[in-house]
């Protein structure tokens, strides 16, 4: 007979308790009471099986945790239940056979799925014990207890910790950077194959071997920071070392390492585990960049050198024109012309090189306090040949009180001008240039305006890198290396300012917006030094040495023209000697000589007998912040680059004549 549950109790007035006057028996059946409630009330399934009558009792909760109906009988004792899962029916039927068998160990356990009516899978924990009776051949089972306990949860936490574990595991193994563990001896606990075939040995054989003793001629370079880990439990990144491996000896390599503390539910140090991260070939990489980087200076620096050395001779050869008794007004056009080319390929060697240099964070600001109304004025007289040229109407609108700047001057007057000549390049024939100058707080905004032929609005964002290239106006020709916007932006920057370029499209002009910080409200402003050529009452004796011949002979050309007496040197050796038979009041001095560079020409002008110090400038094609330090170190009192403004000799040998007297 199989029974469900217990048999409901009688009428206690119809049947008399049998334990009624009987301690013992009220006590225990109390304490029945309260386990089949406890036991009841759990989400633990208990049964009862009647080995010789295989009559069965299943709890309540028994019945809920298989979601079966009260009155659903249990299947016979032996028989493996139905609501077993069929891929676990085997294992289940083998464990209670088993257990069942005179021979047995009367206890099993076991972990399995059961499938409820409504086709939900859960895992149980199954646990029984069978109680025998007799004894050798005749003992046999007469009662078999057990419970199931929904493990449901459980399982699949286990299921996901598993996936998890297996996730980190094929990244431990697969991940592109080295990875390792090392326990307070420093012996590997374990490590991933990259980093195994990085020291050259099989992950296997690091294992339990200490670092040193595998490794000894890395461990000196690796061991301190790990121990640092271990000593402090802080962790360490971007440890870098440079030596060599087992892997391939006698070649260098270099790794930079994570230094990561392992700590135990205490918070102690455990272990320390290590990415290793290769970058032999990303700093072989780094170093081609820089190698690069060097020789494109040098590029451009020779390049400039290269084009300054003609434009000498050019820009001596305007001035001479100008100087003629009887001008001719044709040559004096033709002498304009040829200034103002001059000028625009001076200016756009400057600007490559400064660029480069703003780049490589190299261009250094002169400070002071500056007028902004001077500012402007330079860049319009700069600009102005070119706008006046194509018949451009050219407005400035200043507000009425001064407007001090805390800039370089000369800089920030690179950047109007810049602004400027674009805006005369991008706008036709009769078009208009507007400067609208307005104080907003602590900033002054300068708008550069032009009638021109506009930006589209996808180009906009990038008006302002290296090279870019807008459309030109109609009939005509692309010109500039574009350059100009990004050296224009960098040079706002420095100055702690911003600048953005509106347009409101095609056809319909252009603003280019830049906004800079007011200087406090202090000190007087300094005018900019205009380069203006300087009269000298008395002739002064100017030695010159440069062996480019053209550059010589315009230069003394222009020299004599003023009244002044010249000595010429074609190398560092003709200058020393030159100025040992007479010590002149300039000396104007190439750098790149034959025989003898202008540096130690320098020098040994300098030590030659007698009392007069002769004013020593340096001109030359060579202008980068390297030169002029050099120069100076070797006893220059100036440094011009080429080509110099006539004026700018001019008022030298003002200065020299000053010195002297």
């Amino acid at each position: 007979m199989q029974r469900g549950d217990d048999l409901p109790p009688g009428d206690p007035g119809d049947c008399p308790d049998p334990t009624a006057g009987d301690p013992e028996r009220v006590a225990l059946r109390r304490r029945e009471e309260r386990l089949r409630l406890a036991t009841d009330a759990s989400d633990l399934g208990l049964y009862d099986a009647d080995a010789v009558t295989g009559e069965v009792y299943w709890s309540p909760a028994m019945r809920r945790l298989l979601g079966v109906t009260a009155d659903a009988q249990p299947p016979p004792l032996g028989e493996v239940p139905h609501f077993v899962h069929p891929d676990d029916a085997a294992q289940v039927r083998r464990l209670f056979e088993e257990a069942l068998a005179p021979s047995g160990a009367g206890r099993f356990f076991n972990e399995h799925r059961i499938v409820r009516p409504d086709g939900s899978v859960r895992w149980v924990r199954a646990q029984g014990q069978v109680i025998c009776g007799g004894t050798g051949e005749e003992r046999r089972a007469v009662r078999v207890v057990g419970a199931l306990m929904d493990i449901t949860d459980r399982k699949h936490a286990e299921e996901e910790a598993r996936q998890r574990l297996a996730e980190i595991e094929d990244l431990y193994r697969n991940a592109p950077v080295g990875l390792c563990v090392l326990d307070r001896e420093l012996r590997w606990v374990r490590i991933n194959d990259r980093l195994a075939e990085f020291n050259g040995f099989s992950a296997t054989n690091h294992v339990g071997r200490r670092l040193r003793d595998l490794l000894p001629s890395l461990a000196e370079a690796v061991e301190p920071g790990i121990l640092d880990v271990f000593a402090t439990g802080r962790p360490r990144h971007g440890v870098e070392i440079v030596g060599e491996t087992p892997a391939q000896p006698g070649v260098t390599r270099s790794w930079v390492e994570h230094l990561l503390p392992l700590l135990d539910e205490r918070g102690e140090v455990t272990g320390v585990s290590i990415v290793v991260e290769e970058t032999t070939e990303r700093r072989r990489a780094e170093e081609m960049l820089r190698e690069a980087d060097r020789r494109k200076d040098e590029f451009l620096a020779t390049l400039a050198h290269e084009l300054r050395n003609p434009l000498v001779p050019i820009r001596n050869a305007v001035e001479i024109l100008r100087l003629q008794a009887t001008p001719d007004p044709a040559l004096q056009r033709v002498a304009d012309l040829l200034d103002r080319q001059v000028q625009h390929l001076v200016r756009l060697v400057d600007d490559l090189l400064d660029v480069a240099r703003i780049s490589r964070g190299k261009l250094a600001l002169r400070r002071e306090r500056v007028a902004l109304a001077d500012v402007l004025d330079r860049a319009v007289e700069a600009v102005r040949p070119s706008i006046e040229g194509s018949g451009q109407q050219l407005a400035v609108s200043l507000p009425p009180q001064p407007v001090a700047l805390d800039a370089d001057p000369v800089r920030l007057s690179q950047v109007f001008c810049n602004l400027l000549d674009n805006a005369s390049k991008f706008t036709g024939r009769g078009g208009s240039i507007r400067v609208d100058v307005q104080c907003e707080g602590a900033e002054v905004t300068i708008a550069v305006s032009d009638s021109g032929i506009g930006i589209a609005a996808g180009q906009l964002p990038s008006v302002f890198d290296m090279f870019a290239q807008l459309p030109m106006a109609a009939g005509s020709v692309r010109s500039g290396l574009g350059i100009g916007l990004a050296l224009t932006r960098g040079l706002v920057a420095m100055h702690g300012g911003r600048i953005e370029a509106r347009s409101d499209g095609l056809g319909k002009g252009s603003t280019f917006v830049v906004r800079l910080p007011q200087a406090p409200e202090a000190g007087s402003l300094s005018r900019l030094q205009r380069s203006t050529a300087v009269g000298a009452s008395a002739a002064c004796h100017v030695l010159v040495a440069d062996d480019h011949a053209d550059v010589l002979d315009s230069l003394v050309m222009l020299l004599q023209l003023h009244g002044h007496e010249v000595t010429t040197a074609r190398d560092g050796v003709e200058a020393v000697d030159a100025a040992s038979r007479r010590l002149p009041d300039l000396v104007l001095l190439d750098l790149g000589m034959p025989r003898l560079d202008g540096h130690e020409a320098c020098r040994r002008i300098r030590g030659l007998p007698g009392g007069h110090r002769p004013t020593i400038v340096a001109l030359s094609g060579w202008g980068q912040p390297g030169d002029r330090r050099r120069t100076e170190e070797a006893g220059f009192d100036g440094h011009l680059v080429k080509p110099a403004a006539p004026a700018a000799i001019l008022e030298l040998v003002a200065k020299a004549l000053a010195r002297g007297r």
